[in-house]
């Protein structure tokens, strides 16, 4: 299942971003061209999330894959934009093995919330989560998410990133 981020906050700005105030987008200016490792965070895989900015800077892309585990293999992307003309946020997931969701969210103070997101597995089963990033700067960030289970709410998991050189 996709993991999602929020961030916890650096005063720094990507000249494409910077353009637009209140822009989410600037949230995510830390983690842009950087790699980042949960180590056995994934059904004891270790999950590498990689940042960066589209071509024309007016997105964030993410691509994650994992690698051990039960997982092994698994791959995903992620695509966040912002459209200044209705100030919403909105976000596009998928992976390899046909799952896929999108959204809105909201960012600010180091924080991107992802509320009541439906994930589609696969045609016939979905799953409600609430997902948020904590990104504490350059070289961390953490994933929360909790689930919907039956109408009632799950403990958050929470699944902690670390920065790793690119190879």
């Amino acid at each position: 299942m996709r993991t999602l981020l929020a961030l916890a906050g650096l005063a720094l700005a990507s000249p494409a971003f910077a353009q637009e105030a209140n822009n989410p987008l600037d949230e995510f200016t830390p983690l842009l061209g950087n790699c980042y490792l949960a180590s056995g965070g994934i059904d004891d895989g270790d999950d590498r999330h990689c940042w960066s900015e589209s071509e024309d800077g007016t997105a964030v892309l993410q691509r994650h894959e994992i690698t051990g585990g039960s997982l092994h293999g698994y791959v995903g992307e992620a695509i966040y934009s912002f459209n200044p003309e209705t100030g919403e946020a909105s976000y596009r997931y998928r992976n390899n093995r046909g799952g896929k969701s999108g959204g809105s969210f909201t960012g600010a103070n180091g924080r991107l919330t992802f509320p009541d997101e439906t994930y589609r597995l696969d045609e016939n089963t979905s799953v409600t989560v609430d997902s948020r990033f904590i990104i504490a700067g350059p070289h961390y960030y953490s994933a929360q998410e909790r689930q919907q289970i039956e109408g009632e709410w799950s403990e958050p998991s929470i699944i902690e990133f670390n920065r790793i050189d690119q190879d």
